[in-house]
């Protein structure tokens, strides 16, 4: 017997009512929402790319340091500043692109924090030296206000207020 889904540790409910035809009360066509979907808005790609961005360096960045001219010994500690100045920069910054996103939309503030990590990572993966992967990692960061602005925009665009919680 299958286990029930309400029991379940892995949102097997969440994953059965994705697949699921529903009936849109306003124009009574029937649409299959999906993963797909929220891939395709620019909410999606936030939300996918900001983690990513972040948590990548982790299974490497002790190599790279060393890589980048710092002692075996201290490279510990370089590979934790390395890591932590992309949430420190992102912490300090985030404030400052909400308002902006206020006052200028939501939307072309989360495509600038998009294109400012893509540029961001490209300058870390070329970076010559540490202290250009670190200015990379900061600027990154700095860049990327985008965890608030994408909660922001997903309880703006939801209708049930039951579906707000993320």
């Amino acid at each position: 017997m299958p286990p029930n889904p309400k029991d379940a540790p892995f949102p097997t409910k969440q994953l059965i009512i994705i697949g699921r035809r529903k009936c849109c009360p306003r124009t009574r066509m029937r649409h299959t929402p999906s993963v797909a979907t929220l891939l395709t808005r620019p909410t999606g790609i936030c939300r996918f790319s900001e983690p990513l961005a972040f948590n990548s360096i982790l299974a490497y960045s002790w190599l790279m340091v060393q890589d980048l001219g710092i002692p075996e010994h201290d490279a510990s500690f370089y590979a934790g500043l390395l890591v932590s100045a992309y949430a420190i920069a992102e912490a300090i910054t985030a404030p400052g692109w909400g308002m902006i996103s206020d006052v200028y939309g939501r939307k072309p503030v989360a495509l600038l924090g998009l294109a400012g990590v893509a540029m961001s990572s490209i300058m870390f993966g070329m970076a010559p030296t540490y202290w250009v992967a670190l200015l990379a990692r900061f600027i990154g960061g700095a860049l990327n206000g985008n965890v608030a602005i994408m909660q922001t925009m997903v309880a703006e665009m939801v209708k049930n207020p039951a579906h707000e919680r993320m």
